[in-house]
């Protein structure tokens, strides 16, 4: 463990300061709640800014803090409807058995209710959630403005890093549950291991901790590729350059997708890893509104 965290009181402080960075955000966010399957559960969307609508959606075993750095600079140019997908964060579990295209509809579903009917948007989703949000995009009609994948899945089996993660199991400490979840970002996260912070260990036990579904077999279907051609907008794609999920290098992944969609755009970060816009937010908060704009030219 690193030696700023060795102590139970280290790590309680931690956590603290964490948690009040992380509820002084959520705070300033209106939120909405829209039913689905047929009033069974309900989504829990978060709203920040004004702007164009963009739809944001985290990854697997995640929440809208997967956004926690970039919702403050995005919110200046876009309305945020940022949503814990369900069997995550606040949001009610999804009805069993789900794939990924059940789970695009109960979102579906949700945000009819959420989004005023007259509104256009666009839809921005992080690895596990790149892959539910092509599935949604597919869905849409005159109402969809773009899609953009971020650190994207979704492109059939591949090689994971599942066996190197750590369980933070019931019976440990405070501090080696803290150490497990921090191993688990820099493994699977971030590239940088000196940015793994508080912070970004905070998050990652705050969203473990309400995930109810299993996300990684859905990230390993072909729902990506079979979902772009029917995406009826501009669609792009963000990677950080060191993306551990990005087996054998992104150049495969951008030339299965060019042979779906040739018009799709791509941007790489350089240095980061799969949590890109956590890892970089400076450069992402940037290169997303750029995208964007060049798709919507």
């Amino acid at each position: 463990m690193d030696q700023m965290f060795e102590s139970e009181n280290a790590v309680a402080g931690a956590i603290a300061d964490a948690s009040l960075r992380i509820d002084a955000v959520a705070e300033t966010a209106e939120v909405r709640r829209g039913a689905f399957d047929r009033g069974s559960g309900e989504i829990v969307w978060r709203i920040w800014g004004q702007g164009p609508a963009m739809v944001l959606l985290h990854g697997g075993h995640g929440s809208w803090r997967h956004w926690f750095h970039n919702i403050t600079p995005l919110a200046q140019h876009f309305e945020l409807y940022v949503a814990d997908m369900a069997g995550q964060g606040d949001s009610d579990m999804a009805p069993q058995p789900y794939d990924a295209d059940s789970l695009a509809l109960l979102l579906h579903e949700s945000l009819q209710q959420v989004i005023p009917a007259d509104r256009q948007f666009g839809i921005v989703g992080f690895s596990f959630g790149s892959v539910i949000g092509a599935v949604l995009a597919a869905l849409q009609s005159k109402r969809l403005d773009y899609y953009v994948g971020v650190g994207s899945a979704g492109y059939g089996p591949r090689p994971t890093v599942a066996d190197a993660l750590r369980p933070a199991r019931r019976n440990f400490s405070l501090a080696e549950a803290f150490a497990a979840h921090r191993h688990n970002v820099g493994v699977l996260m971030m590239a940088d291991k000196a940015k793994i912070d508080g912070l970004a260990t905070t998050i990652q036990m705050q969203n473990a901790g309400k995930n109810r579904i299993q996300s990684r077999p859905i990230s390993l279907t072909d729902a990506m590729l079979r979902s772009i051609p029917k995406i009826p907008a501009p669609i792009g794609y963000i990677w950080g350059e060191n993306d551990i999920t990005a087996f054998g290098g992104i150049a495969p992944y951008v030339t299965m997708i060019h042979e779906h969609r040739p018009d799709a755009r791509v941007e790489v970060l350089a240095d980061a890893g799969h949590w890109v816009q956590f890892e970089d937010p400076e450069n992402f908060n940037q290169v997303l509104p750029a995208l964007i704009q060049s798709l919507q030219r």
